[in-house]
């Protein structure tokens, strides 16, 4: 017969105290349902930034196994293509993380949303990154849903999607050239977008301000882009990270969106 084990009522109370592990099955399908409609641009704003360089640090730094990094097989899962991971891998070096790169590709599509990359993750078993990013994923949907003015099912977006790579932008085929020749030649690259941003916006305004004039901004900003047609608001701080090589081309493109 074994001894009867002494109890410590102390460590008794102390081990009740403690909080089990989470139901991270739970814990996705809410995540994934408050960010279904939330568009993954918002990583590259200012109120997505700390869960993008999450999501970089603990991707980048872990490998899958012998040959793939974690973020080669978060862009495959992500419906990236060989050629633009190879470019991310060999031409990009240096100059962002590749994580960076993949999410970058991502948030082209027009239906890129939040909860898709959960998804990769979920498929990737990586759900210590889930569990790590949940917190920063609700804080997100808390400042865009407030923010942000939506109808029924409508994808919640910025008012800017951030500049990509020509190799990172969404593949073209010949289906997908609408235009005439014709009509290719009345019509510029830039007719085009300001066609496209008249139909999203009743008009755009840019604000340029001082460091002390942030907050009256960030206010004025918030009034603008909840009003009914919407006001689109454009802030070159926001649009910092489409500089790439040539900053006079992207304050120029920057002066044409303003209608």
């Amino acid at each position: 017969m074994f001894a009867k084990r002494k109890i410590d009522p102390e460590l008794e109370k102390l081990r009740n105290e403690v909080q089990g592990p989470p139901n991270l099955d739970t814990i996705i399908l809410n995540v994934q349902k408050v960010s279904s409609r939330i568009h993954a641009a918002y990583l590259f704003e200012h109120v997505g930034k700390a869960m993008l360089q999450k999501l970089c640090l603990l991707l980048s730094s872990t490998a899958t196994g012998k040959i793939y990094d974690g973020w080669q097989e978060f862009a495959a899962h992500m419906g990236l293509t060989m050629e633009q991971m190879r470019c991310i891998d060999y031409d990009f070096k240096g100059l962002q993380d590749p994580t960076y790169y993949v999410l970058l590709t991502y948030v082209q599509s027009p239906e890129a949303t939040m909860d898709k990359i959960l998804s990769a993750l979920q498929k990737m078993q990586r759900l210590d990154i889930i569990n790590q990013i949940k917190d920063y994923i609700y804080d997100l949907v808390d400042v865009v849903s407030q923010c942000a003015m939506s109808k029924g099912s409508e994808i919640i977006q910025p008012g800017y999607l951030p500049r990509a790579p020509l190799v990172l932008s969404p593949i073209l085929t010949r289906e997908c050239e609408t235009v005439t020749k014709e009509n290719k030649l009345r019509c510029t690259p830039q007719d085009i977008q300001q066609k496209h941003i008249k139909q999203r916006y009743g008009c755009v305004v840019m604000l340029t301000f001082a460091d002390d004039g942030l907050s009256t901004v960030e206010c004025i900003t918030k009034i603008f882009r909840s009003k009914q047609p919407r006001i689109g608001v454009l802030i070159l701080q926001e649009q910092e990270k489409g500089v790439y090589s040539r900053a006079e081309e992207f304050i120029d493109d920057c002066f044409k969106q303003v209608i």
